[in-house]
Protein backbone atom coordinates (compact mmCIF):
# COMPACT_ATOMS: atom_id res chain seq x y z
CA UNK A 1 0.00 0.00 0.00
CA UNK A 2 2.81 2.36 0.86
CA UNK A 3 4.75 1.84 -2.36
CA UNK A 4 1.75 1.93 -4.65
CA UNK A 5 -0.55 4.57 -3.18
CA UNK A 6 1.54 6.03 -0.30
CA UNK A 7 -1.41 6.71 1.98
CA UNK A 8 -2.02 4.78 5.15
CA UNK A 9 -4.86 6.68 6.81
CA UNK A 10 -7.62 4.26 5.87
CA UNK A 11 -5.45 1.25 5.07
CA UNK A 12 -7.37 -0.81 7.62
CA UNK A 13 -10.63 -0.53 5.70
CA UNK A 14 -8.82 -1.20 2.43
CA UNK A 15 -7.12 -4.27 3.88
CA UNK A 16 -10.32 -5.63 5.38
CA UNK A 17 -12.01 -5.16 2.01
CA UNK A 18 -9.20 -7.03 0.23
CA UNK A 19 -9.24 -9.83 2.82
CA UNK A 20 -13.00 -10.16 2.44
CA UNK A 21 -12.63 -10.54 -1.33
CA UNK A 22 -9.85 -13.11 -0.93
CA UNK A 23 -11.92 -15.14 1.51
CA UNK A 24 -14.98 -15.07 -0.75
CA UNK A 25 -12.83 -16.00 -3.71
CA UNK A 26 -11.28 -18.95 -1.93
CA UNK A 27 -14.63 -20.27 -0.73
CA UNK A 28 -16.90 -19.78 -3.73
CA UNK A 29 -14.97 -19.19 -6.91
CA UNK A 30 -13.94 -22.15 -9.00
CA UNK A 31 -12.62 -21.91 -12.56
CA UNK A 32 -15.87 -23.38 -13.87
CA UNK A 33 -18.07 -20.91 -12.01
CA UNK A 34 -15.88 -17.99 -13.03
CA UNK A 35 -16.07 -19.02 -16.70
CA UNK A 36 -19.86 -19.33 -16.50
CA UNK A 37 -20.13 -15.99 -14.74
CA UNK A 38 -18.00 -14.29 -17.39
CA UNK A 39 -19.99 -15.92 -20.21
CA UNK A 40 -23.37 -15.17 -18.62
CA UNK A 41 -23.11 -11.99 -16.53
CA UNK A 42 -26.86 -12.03 -15.83
CA UNK A 43 -26.11 -14.76 -13.26
CA UNK A 44 -25.21 -11.85 -10.99
CA UNK A 45 -28.94 -11.00 -10.85
CA UNK A 46 -30.03 -14.47 -9.75
CA UNK A 47 -31.55 -14.71 -6.28
CA UNK A 48 -29.15 -15.58 -3.50
CA UNK A 49 -30.74 -19.00 -2.92
CA UNK A 50 -30.16 -20.05 -6.53
CA UNK A 51 -27.07 -22.29 -7.04
CA UNK A 52 -26.08 -21.86 -3.41
CA UNK A 53 -25.67 -18.10 -3.80
CA UNK A 54 -22.31 -18.47 -5.55
CA UNK A 55 -23.21 -16.30 -8.52
CA UNK A 56 -24.77 -13.58 -6.37
CA UNK A 57 -21.62 -13.53 -4.25
CA UNK A 58 -19.49 -13.33 -7.39
CA UNK A 59 -21.59 -10.34 -8.50
CA UNK A 60 -20.89 -8.70 -5.16
CA UNK A 61 -17.19 -9.43 -5.66
CA UNK A 62 -17.25 -7.76 -9.07
CA UNK A 63 -18.76 -4.56 -7.66
CA UNK A 64 -16.47 -4.64 -4.66
CA UNK A 65 -13.41 -5.21 -6.85
CA UNK A 66 -14.34 -2.19 -8.94
CA UNK A 67 -14.34 -0.09 -5.77
CA UNK A 68 -10.88 -1.40 -4.87
CA UNK A 69 -9.82 -0.65 -8.42
CA UNK A 70 -10.96 2.99 -8.39
CA UNK A 71 -11.19 4.37 -4.85
CA UNK A 72 -7.48 4.45 -3.79
CA UNK A 73 -6.45 5.73 -7.22
CA UNK A 74 -8.94 8.61 -7.05
CA UNK A 75 -7.83 9.36 -3.51
CA UNK A 76 -4.26 9.88 -4.73
CA UNK A 77 -5.60 12.09 -7.54
CA UNK A 78 -7.40 14.21 -4.94
CA UNK A 79 -4.24 14.42 -2.82
CA UNK A 80 -2.29 15.62 -5.87
CA UNK A 81 -4.92 18.29 -6.50
CA UNK A 82 -4.69 19.36 -2.83
CA UNK A 83 -0.90 19.31 -2.91
CA UNK A 84 -0.74 16.75 -0.09
CA UNK A 85 0.25 13.65 -2.09
CA UNK A 86 3.44 11.90 -1.11
CA UNK A 87 5.66 10.23 -3.67
CA UNK A 88 4.29 6.87 -4.84
CA UNK A 89 3.97 4.77 -7.94
CA UNK A 90 0.53 6.22 -8.65
CA UNK A 91 1.58 9.82 -7.95
CA UNK A 92 4.58 9.43 -10.25
CA UNK A 93 2.36 8.02 -12.97
CA UNK A 94 -0.22 10.79 -12.62
CA UNK A 95 2.48 13.45 -12.85
CA UNK A 96 3.23 12.29 -16.42
CA UNK A 97 1.12 12.93 -19.50
CA UNK A 98 -1.17 9.96 -20.24
CA UNK A 99 -4.57 9.03 -21.64
CA UNK A 100 -7.47 7.13 -20.07
CA UNK A 101 -6.15 3.81 -21.40
CA UNK A 102 -2.90 4.37 -19.52
CA UNK A 103 -4.81 5.22 -16.36
CA UNK A 104 -6.85 2.03 -16.58
CA UNK A 105 -3.66 0.02 -17.08
CA UNK A 106 -1.99 1.74 -14.13
CA UNK A 107 -4.95 0.95 -11.87
CA UNK A 108 -4.73 -2.69 -12.91
CA UNK A 109 -0.96 -2.88 -12.37
CA UNK A 110 -1.11 -1.26 -8.95
CA UNK A 111 -4.01 -3.34 -7.64
CA UNK A 112 -2.56 -6.57 -9.01
CA UNK A 113 0.84 -5.82 -7.49
CA UNK A 114 -0.68 -4.97 -4.15
CA UNK A 115 -2.92 -8.03 -3.97
CA UNK A 116 -0.21 -10.39 -5.21
CA UNK A 117 2.25 -9.01 -2.69
CA UNK A 118 -0.25 -9.36 0.11
CA UNK A 119 -1.04 -12.98 -0.71
CA UNK A 120 2.64 -13.85 -1.21
CA UNK A 121 3.63 -12.34 2.12
CA UNK A 122 0.88 -14.21 3.93
CA UNK A 123 1.86 -17.49 2.25
CA UNK A 124 5.52 -17.05 3.14
CA UNK A 125 4.70 -16.33 6.77
CA UNK A 126 2.40 -19.35 6.98
CA UNK A 127 5.07 -21.57 5.42
CA UNK A 128 7.69 -20.29 7.85
CA UNK A 129 5.43 -20.87 10.87
CA UNK A 130 4.52 -24.35 9.65
CA UNK A 131 8.19 -25.22 9.19
CA UNK A 132 9.02 -24.03 12.71
CA UNK A 133 6.20 -26.15 14.15
CA UNK A 134 7.13 -29.23 12.14
CA UNK A 135 10.89 -28.96 12.80
CA UNK A 136 11.41 -27.87 16.42
CA UNK A 137 15.12 -28.77 16.18
CA UNK A 138 15.56 -26.13 13.45
CA UNK A 139 13.65 -23.63 15.56
CA UNK A 140 15.82 -24.41 18.59
CA UNK A 141 19.06 -24.04 16.59
CA UNK A 142 17.87 -20.67 15.21
CA UNK A 143 16.95 -19.57 18.73
CA UNK A 144 20.42 -20.47 20.00
CA UNK A 145 22.01 -18.52 17.14
CA UNK A 146 19.86 -15.47 17.95
CA UNK A 147 20.74 -15.72 21.64
CA UNK A 148 24.45 -15.86 20.80
CA UNK A 149 24.27 -12.89 18.43
CA UNK A 150 22.11 -10.66 20.56
CA UNK A 151 22.33 -9.86 24.23
CA UNK A 152 19.25 -10.52 26.34
CA UNK A 153 18.79 -6.79 26.96
CA UNK A 154 18.58 -5.83 23.28
CA UNK A 155 16.59 -6.79 20.20
CA UNK A 156 17.62 -7.88 16.72
CA UNK A 157 18.55 -5.20 14.23
CA UNK A 158 19.86 -5.17 10.66
CA UNK A 159 23.43 -4.90 11.90
CA UNK A 160 23.08 -8.39 13.43
CA UNK A 161 22.36 -10.03 10.08
CA UNK A 162 25.97 -10.94 9.37
CA UNK A 163 26.13 -13.00 12.57
CA UNK A 164 22.92 -14.95 11.80
CA UNK A 165 23.71 -17.18 8.78
CA UNK A 166 21.53 -20.09 9.92
CA UNK A 167 18.50 -17.84 10.43
CA UNK A 168 19.14 -16.24 7.04
CA UNK A 169 19.19 -19.69 5.43
CA UNK A 170 15.90 -20.62 7.12
CA UNK A 171 14.26 -17.44 5.91
CA UNK A 172 15.55 -18.00 2.37
CA UNK A 173 14.11 -21.50 2.38
CA UNK A 174 10.70 -20.16 3.36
Amino acid sequence: MTMTYRHLADEGSFLSHVHELFDIGKQTTTPEKAAMFMAFPFFEKLPFWCFGGSFAIMGYCRASSQQLFDKPFHKVKAQIADGTALRSLVADFLSQAHDDTGEYMMKAVVLTGYMAGMETTASILQTFLLAMVLYPDVQARAHVEIDQAVRHDSILCLDDRASLPYLAAILCDS
